[in-house]
């Protein structure tokens, strides 16, 4: 099976964050460092030449396709020499703070399961609209990139973004579109669905990943019964907001996509356990009550944070 370097989609699931809330809706090639012909956005971004160095990083042979519903939901798609690559928009904003988490934290709760057609059992009904708003101008992009199915496909996305990926991988090789995955990437992904779809998803894609880093929260959501029985171990009792949605999501059984690979507090990787988990658990509440500044930092996908210390281990930031 072809293989893709992580550090490549890492980086294309950061520079997604480029796709700026002021773009109209709609699909057309754009430099994401250099747009031109579309309004600025206020503030500008700050193109750093770490900023630049991850866009370079993809190895696009051209502007990527970009897409954008409502300014909420974003991707592109992009061509190398070797593959094509889809990568979604996380949740903005990117500059991740503690209160921002939270803050997303509750949204994703008001969001419930759903069953939909083309997914077995039930997903996340929030990220399935998202992907729904994007996704036929995905499959016109790839007809125009990759119609014959060439070359291979890898999907990607950090945060909400990698939560779409797995559906995207889901409903685009489905019959309805017949088109084939590779591979899927993610990064900080939250989980898309209940156990049943998590059962499909494994047997069906058997080489996708999902790199988690410690002290990042976002990858036990939405919590299943396991991860609420942890949380609850852990969240204080003042915490009555949060300990309520634990409440409410009591019977949603959701579960994780792929194979997990957790990034350690020393930036090494390793395959997650049942020992860890509830040790990070354990960690991330303590940092929330003491040090909350660290919950956000643990989040980002942008040069000098763990997930690209670890991943791409120097060879993209600071050169």
């Amino acid at each position: 099976m072809a293989t893709i370097d992580p550090c490549k989609l890492l980086c294309a699931s950061a520079s997604a964050y480029l796709i700026q809330t002021s773009y109209p809706s709609g699909m057309y090639q754009l430099d994401l460092i250099n747009p031109k012909g579309l309004p600025k956005p206020t503030p500008l971004p700050l193109i750093t030449k770490d900023v630049a160095n991850q866009y370079n990083k993809i190895g696009l042979v051209d502007d990527p396709y970009v897409i954008v519903s409502d300014e909420i939901e974003a991707c592109f798609v992009g061509k190398t020499k070797s593959e094509i690559i889809l990568s979604f928009r996380g949740t903005l904003p990117p500059a991740w703070t503690v209160d921002s988490i939270l803050d997303w934290i509750q949204n994703i709760f008001l969001a419930v399961p759903g069953q939909y057609d083309y997914f077995p059992g039930k997903v996340h009904s929030g990220f399935h609209f998202a992907l729904t708003t994007l996704i036929c101008d995905i499959v016109k992009v790839l007809n125009i990139l990759n119609s014959d199915q060439s070359l291979p496909l890898y999907i990607t996305g950090h945060s909400k973004g990698g939560a779409m990926a797995p559906l995207a991988a889901v409903l685009l090789s489905s019959k309805k579109y017949n088109i084939k995955v590779t591979q899927t990437i993610t990064f900080a992904g939250p989980k898309p669905g209940n156990a049943t779809f998590r059962d499909y998803y494994n047997s069906t894609f058997t080489n996708d990943y999902n790199y988690e880093n410690y002290l990042d929260i976002v990858p036990f959501l939405p919590p299943g019964k396991v991860t609420i029985e942890l949380l609850r171990a852990f969240v204080p009792e003042s915490w009555m907001t949060l300990r309520q949605l634990l409440k409410d999501a009591e019977d949603w059984n959701y579960e994780p996509v792929g194979n997990a690979l957790y990034v350690t507090k020393d930036s090494t990787i390793e395959k997650p356990t049942i020992i860890n988990d509830t040790e990070r658990l354990a960690a991330i509440a303590e940092a929330l009550l003491f040090n909350p500044g660290e919950i956000g930092k643990a989040h980002h996908v942008s040069c000098n944070y763990r997930y690209m210390k670890a991943i791409c281990k120097g060879t993209v930031c600071g050169c």
